[in-house]
């Protein structure tokens, strides 16, 4: 999608196009042209940012195994069944954590696709 939408930008709307408009006399047409141009890049360079971010693979917590032993296997069930089930809840919260930190990064690159999409509909109507 990013690909699609960067071809068609830099067809559509060129960056030196628009370095060459803020040397033309301005107008308010010309500093439109100007400020939306510069926004659509703006928002799309943060779209891929964080879209970038979500899609980076980080290293998360796995399951302790070293607390399975024999100590942990001959002591009495109660306690090692409650030793277990702790460290599987401390790793499925840090996963939720994690997860949630994601979800809100593909929120923000939703918005600003988002945004460079309306932008680039008005900047091309008024062109």
């Amino acid at each position: 999608m990013f690909a699609a939408i960067g071809i068609t930008i830099y067809d559509k709307i060129s960056l030196t196009g628009l370095i060459k408009k803020m040397f033309e006399p301005l107008t308010f047409m010309v500093l439109i042209h100007i400020i939306g141009g510069a926004l659509i890049y703006i928002s799309l360079v943060l779209s891929l940012i964080y879209a970038i971010r979500i899609i980076t693979v980080k290293r998360t917590g796995n399951f302790n195994i070293s607390v399975i032993n024999f100590d942990l296997i001959s002591s009495a069930k109660i306690d090692s069944v409650r030793e277990l089930v702790e460290t599987y809840l401390d790793l499925i919260h840090r996963h939720r954590a994690n997860n949630g930190v994601i979800a809100k990064w593909l929120t923000i690159s939703q918005c600003f696709m988002i945004i460079s999409i309306v932008l680039i509909s008005i900047y091309l109507a008024i062109k």
